[in-house]
């Protein structure tokens, strides 16, 4: 008994960050971009001069680094924090009354201790509702996070392909190797600092959530 609501209860509080609730995750969340591991830079003296016109953007770089992004991924940390300490909250009274239920399973008669056990596993399917709310809470926030870091992200970069006439621009992080000259990241992060320092956040309602339709089956 006890084994089976720890597994339904505190699991589900205590998976870690494979889910991470930054930025880049929200941009991989929404198809955006997927993740990649760059390949080793050359040395720089094998380089030649950067090629008029190329230009490339680490875009994960700019939307996490710079000041608008990393405002938004404090606020999502401490949103985070929050439903874990929540959720927490609401999971270890469950797995302490199963603990105590099973305690005293030798003693109850087979009817009390299934009525008692129905009484439990109806609260961990209201904790359950209780943990998807918060997390599609969560994810409704990053994206939230996400746009408004690209609305900066946006005229920065416009106005970095104009200055340095970049007639294409590619996701750095799909690059082997390029001459310093070709990566505009740093000129872009720099252009969305000066434009904006810090985002607002509040965490979405859960009647946001609630509004969104249903996915594709």
């Amino acid at each position: 008994m006890v084994s089976k609501f720890r597994s339904l209860t505190v699991s589900t509080v205590s998976r870690g960050r494979a889910a991470a609730i930054t930025l880049v995750a929200a941009l991989a969340l929404t198809g955006a971009a997927q993740a990649q591991t760059a390949a080793p830079a050359a040395p720089a003296a094998v380089y030649g001069p950067a090629v008029p016109g190329l230009c490339l953007l680490g875009q994960a770089q700019a939307l996490g680094r710079s000041k608008a992004g990393i405002s938004a991924n404090q606020q999502l940390e401490q949103f985070y924090q929050q439903v874990q300490t929540e959720l927490k909250a609401a999971s270890d009274p469950i797995v302490a009354d199963a603990r105590a239920l099973d305690a005293k399973k030798a003693s109850l008669a087979q009817a009390e201790f299934q009525q008692e056990a129905a009484k439990l596993r109806q609260r961990e399917v209201e904790f359950s509702r209780l943990k998807a709310l918060r997390n599609a809470q969560l994810a409704y926030t990053r994206r939230q996070a996400l746009e408004q870091v690209a609305k900066v992200l946006g005229p920065a970069l416009t106005e970095t392909i104009t200055d340095h006439h970049c007639g294409a621009v590619f996701e750095r992080a799909g690059a082997y190797a390029a001459a310093p000259g070709s990566d505009i990241t740093a000129i872009v992060i720099q252009r969305m600092d000066a434009a904006v320092s810090s985002v607002s956040l509040q965490l979405a309602p859960p009647e946001a959530v609630e509004r969104q339709p249903a996915p594709a089956q």
